[in-house]
């Protein structure tokens, strides 16, 4: 029984040396992974802000008047309801 305990005992001991080794090259993993981050973030935070050179400010777009009716031919797009409605609303998408 004592043997069974002594061993016990051995493969514990030589477990946990095994593990301190371990830790250690992980804190030197975690040591270098801390260190790449901050360069990046400091060599981000002298970036300039994106587009902030590559392009001129535009102008204000020009907004409808609502004073106005404006025509917009539909064609033979799908539609819905009778072709002689008084109001026709037209949806628009732009997929950029």
């Amino acid at each position: 029984m004592k043997r069974i305990g002594l061993a016990v005992l051995a493969v514990s001991l030589s477990g946990a040396f095994a593990c301190q080794r371990d830790n250690e090259a992980l804190n030197q993993k975690l040591d270098d992974i801390s260190r790449r981050l901050t360069s990046i973030e400091t060599k981000l935070g002298n970036a300039p802000a994106p587009g902030a050179a590559a392009r001129p400010s535009q102008p204000a777009r020009a907004q409808p008047n609502p004073s106005h009716v404006y025509a917009v031919p539909v064609g033979e797009s799908a539609s819905i309801g009778s072709k002689l409605a008084k109001v026709t609303i037209v949806e628009a998408f732009t997929f950029t």
